[in-house]
């Protein structure tokens, strides 16, 4: 219930904006690289914001794994075992009882992209929680190291890290 009430709070607030929500990192930077490798998803930088700042996901590791997933081009893909993927995070069929945790069902994250932020957000960070270290969460939120073929997560793993090094480049240029 606590998690449900916390992801509405921050649908509610988003239009007002979180004080310290755009301190994380500073705005000519974040324009930056919003501007340049992240322009696809330009439209929900302040979405993202806020839910990386209210599930306390470092801003860009939660934009590398949105930029890899590019579930922006595609609302819904189908899985070779037959589930389904959705909406800018691509978050899996399996996800639906984590996602109900904070009030959102599979078609939320499917047609709202700011909710389905907030959803990865959420499930991100209980990754990264549960694993006790942020790139093993990382490649679990994906597929988990203890599955069937752990070269999936270790594979998916590298690709948000390689994602995150093209992110802080542009950074580093910039400061």
């Amino acid at each position: 219930m606590k998690e449900f009430i916390f992801a509405n709070l921050i649908l509610f607030f988003l239009p007002f904006g979180f004080a310290d929500a755009k301190e994380s990192y500073p705005g000519k930077l974040r324009q930056e690289i919003y501007k340049t490798i992240a322009q696809p998803l330009t439209d929900q930088m302040e979405c993202l914001t806020l839910a990386s700042t209210a599930y306390k996901v470092d801003e860009f590791i939660l934009l590398s794994v949105l930029l890899v997933e590019k579930g922006y081009l595609a609302p819904l893909k189908k899985n070779n075992n037959g589930s389904y993927d959705h909406g800018y995070g691509q978050i899996n069929t399996i996800r639906a009882s984590e996602i109900a945790e904070i009030g959102l069902t599979l078609e939320d994250v499917k047609n709202d992209p700011c909710k389905n932020i907030i959803a990865t957000s959420h499930i991100l960070k209980n990754e990264i929680t549960e694993s006790g270290n942020v790139w093993e969460g990382i490649g679990n939120y994906h597929y988990d190291i203890t599955g069937q073929w752990p070269k999936n997560h270790f594979t998916y793993r590298q690709t948000v890290f390689n994602e995150y090094l093209r992110i802080i480049s542009i950074a580093t240029q910039h400061i």
